[in-house]
């Protein structure tokens, strides 16, 4: 028996042994050299021999320094909105006895899965200066000419708002719900009113959420690379992100400017996810551990419609009006004409599914893509989670941070990266989709590692014990015993790679060639051509397959696979 159990122990030792080594391996291909090769191009010339220039050039450059200032204000404007609203919304929804709750919470996070440059699209239909249809209204009914532009600044800043707040709200909403009430009864048992209470002590307590919650908005919003292109680029408003896209595009193209060019980004993100981590480690002063009676809700009387509609707003704003725009532009003949049964067809969908070959080809690559980068990501997210859980060593809590850096990375920084990494030997993959499989993989691993590794905590170890006790193999143990525990993680996982591979665009962008267009490319490329009918199709199925696989997700784990966790 005891030769049995060495026998057993020093296998399972050997597979995690190798198991250990696979990870780091892939995170050597997927994270390190990428950002290795990103560095060195900032300061190599083409000539490949050291220089500063483009590094001296972040300083110099009018056109850098203006789109780095665009991104600092788009970014703080976008993220003041957030704090107003997401503030409002959370405390909405936790402390008051405003209806529909439910509906609000589900709905709201569905703007941080739907791609928010299909957004920017809608609203160019309805607030374009001179096409736009709610502009058009305005000076039909009103007889002024419409005062609203989105191709400007506060353009971009509001349609960015819609699509980060709740980065804002989840924070607010879950540091509400998590802290301890007995803190707000003391509080009133003192005298002290409820709104007295809520300003004295529930805000100040929750504040370092919120911060963390702003700064997850502004990084996202510093990221952003669809909105800015859509809403900025037509009229010269260049954020860091579509400065590095322009770089790249001119002939000849300026690698080595596009990559010094991404190192602002970093170190903006570095930067706010060190403030980030500071402030959320003051949060134990908000939640108190063996908390035994629920937060008391605040009877609001008729203000709670009026929090109602706030929140309707918002949601609208963000989903429900420029969804249903997009939709209504599909089914149009002519989108510039008055709506009428008339102008409603289905020929464009039509269009997109049979005549028109980029649309098949880029359908076909984005579900390709989609799944293989769910499929590997899912073995590398279970893999590395499995590994760092299950030995608890110095080196496996490296990997542990090292897989999570892409989080922390802007997707068009990334790419920048890649193209860097793999466009020469050893690697050689521009030109080939792996080199987007790779790309996906690394970008949306640590979303995956995440929720693994949550799942696989939740196991007793003991129980993988007992069965190679029993006589079971390793790879058996995990098969039969730890997989099926979590495979609610796991499926979840796979979906979520999926869904947000499925609808990448700052990514591609840089990374893509011909035949190996995406949805989200040819999207892009069909506003620019002025095919607003094509691309509002092709759009209207991009979205019916995101929300198809949160529907999926949230039948097999319910409200959780909602949840954004930090």
């Amino acid at each position: 028996m005891e030769k049995r159990k060495q026998r057993y122990g020093k296998r399972f030792n050997i597979g995690k042994t190798s198991l250990l080594a696979a990870c780091y391996g892939a995170i050597f291909i997927l994270i390190l050299y990428p950002l290795v090769m990103l560095f060195r191009g900032s300061f190599i010339n083409p000539t490949g021999h050291p220089t500063l220039e483009y590094i001296i050039n972040l300083v110099t450059d009018k056109a850098i320094r203006e789109s780095l200032l665009n991104t600092l204000i788009i970014s703080l404007g976008a993220t003041l909105l957030s704090i107003a609203a997401g503030v409002s919304m959370g405390w909405a929804l936790s402390r008051t006895n405003m209806p529909l709750k439910n509906l609000i919470r589900n709905v709201s996070f569905l703007s941080l899965l739907t791609p928010p440059f299909l957004g920017a699209i809608a609203w160019v239909f309805l607030l374009g200066p001179r096409a736009g249809k709610i502009n058009v209204l305005i000076e039909r009914v009103l007889h002024f000419d419409s005062p609203f532009n989105i191709f400007t600044t506060s353009g971009i800043i509001f349609v960015s708002f819609l699509y980060v707040y709740p980065f804002v709200l989840n924070a607010t909403a879950s540091s509400l719900d998590n802290m301890d009430p007995s803190l707000e009864h003391a509080g009133r048992m003192l005298g002290a009113s409820t709104w007295k209470t809520n300003l004295r002590i529930t805000f100040p307590l929750i504040l370092p959420a919120i911060m963390g919650g702003a700064i997850l908005s502004f990084l996202e919003t510093a990221a952003f690379f669809g909105i800015p292109s859509v809403l900025g680029v037509p009229v010269g408003i260049y954020t860091l992100s579509s400065r590095i896209y322009y770089f790249f595009q001119t002939f000849p193209p300026k690698f080595e400017q596009g990559a010094a060019t991404a190192i602002p980004l970093l170190l903006i993100t570095a930067l706010l996810l060190f403030a980030q981590r500071r402030l959320m480690g003051r949060r134990r002063f908000t939640v108190i551990t063996g908390k035994t009676e629920h937060p008391q809700i605040i009877d609001i009387g008729r203000w709670k419609y009026l929090l109602l509609g706030l929140c309707l707003f918002v949601i609208s704003l963000s989903i429900f009006i420029p969804y249903s725009t997009l939709l209504v532009v599909s089914l149009s003949r002519v989108w510039g004409i008055p709506l009428s049964w008339e102008n409603l067809t289905l020929e464009n969908f039509r269009f997109i599914l049979f005549g028109y070959k980029l649309a098949r080809v880029s359908i076909k690559n984005s579900f390709l893509l989609a799944i293989l980068a769910a499929s590997l990501g899912l073995v590398l997210a279970f893999i590395s989670s499995f590994s760092v859980e299950r030995t608890p060593t110095r080196a496996n809590r490296l990997m542990s941070f090292l897989i999570m850096v892409p989080f922390a990375i802007p997707g068009i920084a990334m790419a920048t990266g890649f193209l860097w990494a793999y466009i020469s030997p050893p690697f050689v993959l521009y030109g080939t989709v792996w080199i987007l499989v790779v790309a996906y993989i690394a970008r949306r691993v640590p979303l995956a590692f995440t929720n693994c590794r949550d799942g696989i905590r939740q196991l007793n170890p003991e129980l993988e014990e007992s069965a190679i006790n029993l006589g079971a193999s390793w790879i058996k143990t995990v098969k039969e015993v730890t997989i099926p525990l979590i495979k609610g993680n796991l499926v979840t996982s796979w979906l979520f790679i999926f869904i947000l591979s499925f609808r990448e665009l700052s990514t591609s962008i840089l990374l893509y060639t011909p035949n190996n267009e995406v949805m989200a490319v040819t999207i892009f490329t069909l506003f620019e051509e002025g095919e607003f009918e094509a691309l509002s199709a092709l759009a209207i199925m991009l979205l019916g397959v995101i929300l198809i696989g949160i529907y999926l997700a949230r039948k097999i784990v319910g409200t959780g696979f909602m949840e954004i966790k930090r």
